[in-house]
């Protein structure tokens, strides 16, 4: 699998390019955006997502359907083999493409969270324990870790927040199997391996795959690569 980083600024001379990649619906949505900075991104990401896509299907960026499950998890109706993810934060973002179902999520961390606050409302009280057992290098860096964690695995399922409570996570460094507890399916934990990495100074990320291995490539994305 792979996942692309995207540096939005990098790609702001490129705007109409991306743009023109954009399908219909994709285009109104776009145009309902009044922040510069949003918009920038959206072009970036959706925009970026189509070029690799079309690489990869050597279709039209343009003509590729993407539609959305029950819970709003994007896909492709006409390749259901082919998986993608996208996550973005500030000026950075993220596009992981994959045979087998991924999820993928940065954030910034330098932005102000009440992180104790937030593992108390969705984090159970062993997620808790784990997370002061392991936090390292510093407790805000640590409960990153374990939130990107959490929101690749449930943004791979397709249940966003409604999978909080019954996803279990550990916080313990460079933990492939970090995936602890599934209380709706105790044996999918076994299912899914995770990466951490950090795509940028400030950043930290997760990947979560549903693979018997995890076979990470990670990519600055180019416009020439696709």
């Amino acid at each position: 699998m792979v996942v692309h980083v995207i540096e939005t600024t990098a790609l702001l001379s490129r705007t109409p390019a991306l743009t023109d990649c954009l399908a219909a619906e994709e285009q109104s949505r776009l145009n309902r955006y009044s922040n510069a900075a949003a918009r920038d991104m959206f072009i970036a990401a959706h925009g970026g997502l189509r070029l690799l896509l079309a690489r990869l299907l050597n279709v039209r960026a343009g003509a590729i359907r993407i539609a959305t499950h029950e819970h709003g998890k994007p896909y492709l109706p006409e390749y259901p083999d082919l998986h993608f993810n996208i996550s973005h934060s500030r000026s950075m973002a993220l596009i992981a493409i994959a045979g087998c179902p991924v999820g993928v999520d940065i954030e910034y961390l330098r932005r102000p969270v009440d992180f104790e606050a937030v593992l108390r409302r969705f984090f159970s009280s062993d997620e808790r324990s784990d997370w002061q057992n392991h936090a390292t290098p510093t407790p805000a860096e640590a409960f990153f870790r374990g939130w990107t964690r959490k929101e690749a695995i449930l943004k791979a399922t397709g249940e966003g927040i409604a999978g909080l409570g019954h996803t279990v996570i550990s916080f313990k460094p460079d933990e492939p199997r970090a995936l602890l507890a599934r209380m709706q399916d105790p044996a999918e934990a076994q299912k899914w391996l995770f990466k951490d990495f950090c795509p940028a100074t400030d950043y930290q990320a997760a990947v979560a795959l549903q693979a018997p291995a995890l076979n990470l490539s990670i990519k600055a994305f180019s416009l020439h690569d696709c």
